[in-house]
């Protein structure tokens, strides 16, 4: 599973031929949750307020760049 980023302790990663919706896996600290690509969403999981705006902002900043890789894991 590559990691798409990591910042402020925020881990943001993502599955090969992992289920729909598009979405990628955040952790922080014992923390996990998954994220929708497209409408920046909790799918599963749970996430302190401070992390999961930090992580909604930059799937909303990036989610062109985050669908291409989506895609890209999909299809191998």
């Amino acid at each position: 599973m590559p990691t798409v980023t990591l910042f402020d302790g925020i881990k943001l990663e993502m599955f090969a031929n992992d289920h729909n919706p598009p979405h990628v896996h955040i952790k922080y600290a014992e923390y996990k949750c998954l994220l929708t690509i497209q409408s920046g969403t909790v799918y599963a999981g749970s996430m302190p307020v401070k992390q999961l705006r930090k992580a909604s902002i930059y799937v909303e900043n990036n989610r062109e760049r985050l669908m291409d890789l989506w895609h890209l894991l999909q299809s191998n």
